[in-house]
């Protein structure tokens, strides 16, 4: 058995091979990504404030070149996205690389992850109508809960409640001005009202990747995935992330957010 049927399903070295290749077929654009394999126990060091010469700083860096910047940086399990911008984005390799490394490892040792790869991605300009988390860009962003052929139900990523409750005050695109709670709850609506828009080309995406991703010896043909997609600011719509409906979060109602 190959090492991408072994791994984890909700690692992206299980997914992202296998969307990858359908890429072309789907309504949706796939950023463009690469993984750099490293041993998770070495960066323990970078909690303690050292470098650890044992990671291996040369292929980040290359690799964020190759992708080109900026880049997202995240594992092949997840992002850090909510920590805001210095959690993800790499402009500067040799600065934000070792930075971002270092948010990553604290994040997934308190979270009792064990990533297996540096995932390094092509860099989607989220069409966001307001920051908040310390600076992350909040807009059209759909999550579909979905299995081959059936789109079971689709939620809009961002509930109001956290916002209200995540890390820093909302603020304009710009960053300039702080957003009183009503401000930015109208252009969340905004944002919720034009990812519905698109809701049923969504659908059928989701319902292709389930397909692609299901398989008869590691996944169950029938098991359930949550895909999520983003809208970025020239309109197109990006497949960013998928995972295990069982190991999603879900909203507490049933059906969807429409």
């Amino acid at each position: 058995m190959s090492k991408q049927q072994t791994v984890n399903p909700n690692s992206a070295l299980y997914w992202y091979p296998k969307l990858e290749a359908v890429a072309g077929d789907l309504p949706v654009s796939v950023p463009e990504s690469t993984f750099v394999e490293y041993d998770f126990l070495d960066s323990f060091a970078l909690l303690d404030g050292e470098m650890p010469d044992t990671l291996p700083w040369g292929e980040f860096i290359e690799a964020v070149e190759a992708i080109g910047t900026p880049a997202f940086l995240r594992t092949d399990q997840k992002s850090v996205k909510h920590a805001g911008p210095s959690a993800y984005k790499a402009t500067d390799p040799g600065e934000d690389v070792p930075t971002i490394v270092a948010v990553l490892t604290d994040f997934h040792v308190k979270s009792n992850r064990h990533p297996a790869a540096l995932m390094v991605r092509e860099f989607v300009d989220i069409n966001g109508q307001f920051r908040a988390f310390d600076g992350l860009p909040i807009g059209s962003e759909l999550r579909v809960f979905a299995r081959p052929s059936i789109a079971e139900c689709d939620h809009f990523y961002w509930p109001a409640e956290a916002i209200g409750g995540g890390r820093g005050q909302p603020t304009t695109m710009d960053g300039d001005t702080e957003l009183p709670e009503s401000a930015w709850r109208t252009r969340l609506t905004n944002a919720r009202s034009s990812a519905f828009a698109d809701v049923e080309m969504l659908r059928s995406a989701a319902t292709e990747t389930a397909t692609a991703l299901n398989d008869s010896e590691q996944v169950p043909d029938d098991e359930t995935w949550s895909v999520d997609f983003a809208r970025d600011t020239d309109g197109e719509w990006w497949l960013l992330d998928v995972a295990l409906a069982a190991d999603s979060w879900h909203p507490d109602h049933d059906g969807g957010d429409e």
